[in-house]
């Protein structure tokens, strides 16, 4: 079996075994183009991707794209996204911030804050009355043939939720529901990413039908769990660990750590290996390499 990304990853989201591990990341910071020799534009990510061997090309989508000062994306307009789609050699996702995201780069984490503990009530609703603009953004991307639509919006911290599971679950339910409605009726999976340790808002994001989570934080996410208990209806991509991409000599425990997640992770399919927060520095460049040497290498060894 000799298959193309676009297969390899249409398998990973029907839960079928692929011929190796699938590959994605949903951010690559411009330190990382510029250490492989390429341009941080279409075309040097698209080369970028071949050189790694991933199998999804991600792309931040918005409707203003520019470069993020920080961490230092590039966000693509929707011609960027269109002729990604025509060239055909990837299977095509864009990410999107969500209304909360929006809301807390227009306003600052602590304002958001504020008034959420002023009146959760009506930021619930202003939330739902801002989902307008994304699901329009949402609508232009289906339009263009995407096959994967992410929403990002960060939800929590380490330790958990920054919102009371109770009073954000209106909004969550809502919203989540809409959204994967519109993008499975486009003919494409929808995902969504959050930082932090999400575990309160699980049931909910599966009951609003999402096809998966991107980019979940391993690092604080019993994410062996969420294999177990939600993994013949979301797919998840994870795996990497911060840790391993930006420490420059790990010990075995850590290496050792990695094997076995990967191992257990790509049990029953449904997964694609990725970071929770995007290839920003240069060096990224080398350590990943290692990382899908060493994954292949656990995923054999567990098959044989």
């Amino acid at each position: 079996m000799n298959l193309s990304p676009k297969e390899r990853a249409r398998r990973a989201f029907d839960h079928r075994a692929a011929d190796r591990i699938v590959k994605a990341e949903l951010w690559i910071g411009a330190p990382v183009l510029r250490r492989a020799a390429l341009a941080d534009d279409l075309a040097g990510h698209l080369a970028l991707r071949r050189q790694l061997g991933m199998d999804i090309l991600f792309l931040p989508l918005s409707d203003q794209p520019a470069v993020k000062a920080e961490p230092g994306y590039r966000r693509f307009s929707p011609a960027d996204v269109a002729a990604a789609v025509d060239q055909g050699e990837f299977f095509v996702g864009v990410v999107l911030d969500g209304p909360l995201q929006r809301l807390v780069e227009e306003r600052g984490l602590p304002a958001v804050f504020t008034d959420w503990a002023a009146g959760p009530d009506r930021m619930v609703e202003r939330l739902i009355g801002a989902s307008g603009p994304v699901l329009e953004l949402t609508d232009t991307a289906l339009k263009l043939k995407v096959q994967a639509v992410v929403m990002a919006e960060d939800l929590a911290w380490q330790k958990g939720p920054y919102f009371k599971p109770a009073e954000i679950r209106p909004y969550l339910r809502r919203f989540y529901s809409d959204f994967a409605r519109l993008v499975q009726e486009g003919g494409a999976k929808a995902l969504m990413h959050s930082c932090g340790n999400i575990m309160a808002f699980l049931d909910d994001l599966s009951a609003a039908g999402l096809d998966g989570l991107a980019g979940a934080q391993i690092e604080c996410l019993d994410a062996i769990g969420i294999k177990k208990e939600y993994g013949r209806k979301l797919t998840l991509l994870t795996g990497l660990p911060a840790f391993l991409l930006d420490h420059d000599d790990p010990d075995e425990a850590a290496w050792s750590g990695f094997r076995n997640t990967v191992r257990r992770l790509s049990e029953g399919n449904g997964f694609i290996l990725g970071s929770s927060t995007g290839l920003y520095a240069g060096a990224h460049l080398e350590r990943l390499e290692r990382l899908y040497l060493i994954a292949e290498e656990a995923i054999s060894r567990r098959d044989e």
